[in-house]
């Protein structure tokens, strides 16, 4: 299946190809595009291509797992929403929308300071993580 075929996506980028498919053009440049020139976004999606992924068959694991650490803490599903501002251009209520996901895996979140509603309260926040 090719990204332009995605029906139900399997990886991070199909999901960036349905959203972009769903979005106003200049809300999708908002959300996947960069600043300036794209220099950073450019970096970095270079150094993301030089790291591989060897998926090791037939060792004996009775249940693959999708879970892994990230900063620390152990996440379901080993993804981060970035700090954006403007969410509402995603959905109508915007960032206290994403704050109050009660739908696992519950990826990280990293709260926006730009943000426009900013959320009253967090319901998944750990109490022993700190500024």
């Amino acid at each position: 299946m090719t990204v332009g075929e995605v029906d139900r996506p399997v990886s991070l980028a199909d999901f960036a190809e349905l959203a972009r498919r769903a979005l106003p053009a200049g809300v999708w440049d908002f959300v996947g595009g960069g600043s300036g020139v794209e220099t950073t976004l450019a970096a970095n999606r270079a150094a993301l291509d030089r790291v591989a992924v060897l998926p090791r068959v037939l060792t004996g694991v009775e249940r693959p797992r999708t879970d892994a650490p990230l900063l620390g803490r152990a996440q379901a599903m080993p993804v981060a929403v970035a700090p954006m501002a403007y969410q509402r251009l995603l959905h109508p209520d915007g960032e206290p929308a994403l704050a109050a996901d009660d739908h696992p895996p519950h990826p990280l979140r990293v709260q926006p300071t730009g943000g426009q509603r900013l959320p009253r309260r967090f319901p998944h926040v750990d109490s022993s993580v700190r500024r």
